[in-house]
């Protein structure tokens, strides 16, 4: 029989709206996953494949996530590691907020892909809401049972995102919509699969009130081109995976945008700021590891930034270029060349994506950096 773990975060799935008929007006986080998981799989009938698969179910955390922590993500990637771990578990589903889980998904994506051995071959699904629990025509019951069914597929392996009957890879998903039921979109990727049980193309429903349609995945890519293989850096010069979850604090990478009428400033405070000692107890690591450009076009960038960026290298800060632009462009390196980073790794990543890579990659690639 196969084995799901479902872990819940809270989210909008998890969500209570005051008054039902005002879906845009609620809470999120107010219900356990357990209590979701039993209201998704009530309208299924007795053969439905997830109804004959075993299901546990844990909370990891309780958060909207838009209020996504440190320490949240340490508490997720012990949980899902250790659940990839079990040889019986097949997969694992994430119940996340919509908000922030384009940058979680991606996360846990980068981080697994730099293992010697990457657990690619069970999937990670993460799955959302757009809709509280308790409004009319919710989407979440169905966008959770989708997502189990993608992590019982034979196909499905990597980190994926499913919402709306979509099956986005982590490296190329974001999030394009503040309220559509469909807000994320792989550009021109595409989504790599269709689950056709989506609202959308809903199945038709029996007398009993289960399902009497079989749902069906369709893949529409091959998965090999989402995982690229780990970095090549020495072994000898990676911590292993645990010193993610370990680590009381991860290095300091922050964003920069350029823009028109850039000043400069905003950088050149950045470089010179004294951190309060309530600040580093809040950011964990005060001293400034990296930065990551948010340029125009093809990762141009205002010349009122350049001095600022090339003294940021000279500091041995570490800068990667990237474009605010959603398609096109290629990350460039900045900083002085360290041979246990890979630039590739950044190659068509959003700022944002970009600063977790750097993040992920400051802290595994060097045993003995130092961040205070």
């Amino acid at each position: 029989m196969k084995k799901i773990c479902i872990l819940g975060t809270g989210g909008t799935m998890a969500g209570l709206a005051p008054n039902p008929n005002e879906p845009g007006v609620y809470q999120a986080a107010q219900l356990s996953i357990q209590s979701l998981w039993e209201n998704c799989i009530a309208p299924l009938d007795a053969a439905d494949p997830i109804r004959n698969a075993q299901m546990c179910t844990e909370q990891v955390a309780q958060i909207d996530s838009k209020d996504m922590s440190l320490d949240v993500w340490k508490a997720l990637l012990r949980r899902v590691h250790e659940c990839l771990m079990q040889p019986d578990v097949t997969g694992v589903v994430v119940v996340h907020g919509s908000d922030t889980a384009e940058e979680t998904a991606f996360m846990l994506h980068h981080v697994l892909s730099q293992q010697d051995h990457p657990m690619f071959h069970k999937p990670i699904v993460l799955t959302c809401a757009m809709r509280p629990a308790n409004v009319p025509e919710a989407d979440g019951p169905q966008n959770l049972r989708d997502a189990v069914r993608v992590a019982l597929d034979p196909q499905a392996t990597g980190v994926l995102l499913v919402c709306a009957g979509d099956v986005h890879g982590a490296r190329h998903v974001h999030k394009i919509h503040a309220t559509a039921l469909n807000p994320f979109s792989s550009g021109i990727t595409g989504p790599l699969a269709r689950v056709f049980s989506a609202p959308n193309e809903r199945t038709q429903v029996g007398v009993n009130g289960g399902s009497n349609v079989q749902a069906c995945i369709t893949w529409l890519k091959k998965r090999h081109a989402e995982f690229p293989q780990p970095h090549q850096a020495p072994q000898m010069r990676r911590r292993p995976i645990q010193a993610l979850w370990e680590t009381p604090e991860w290095p300091r990478v922050e964003v920069v945008w350029s823009h028109a009428l850039s000043s400069g400033w905003a950088l050149q405070d950045l470089l010179s700021a004294k951190v309060s000692v309530e600040a580093q107890k809040r950011l964990g690591s005060p001293k400034l590891m990296g930065l990551v450009v948010a340029g125009t076009g093809d990762c141009t960038v205002h010349e009122s930034l350049e001095p600022f960026l090339q003294q940021a290298a000279q500091m041995g800060i570490k800068v990667v270029r990237t474009t605010r632009c959603l398609e096109g462009g290629g990350q460039k390196e900045e900083a002085q060349k360290v041979e246990a980073l890979s630039t590739s790794a950044y190659q068509g990543l959003s700022p944002f994506k970009a600063r977790i890579a750097l993040m992920i990659d400051l802290l595994i690639s060097y045993d003995d950096l130092k961040f205070k």
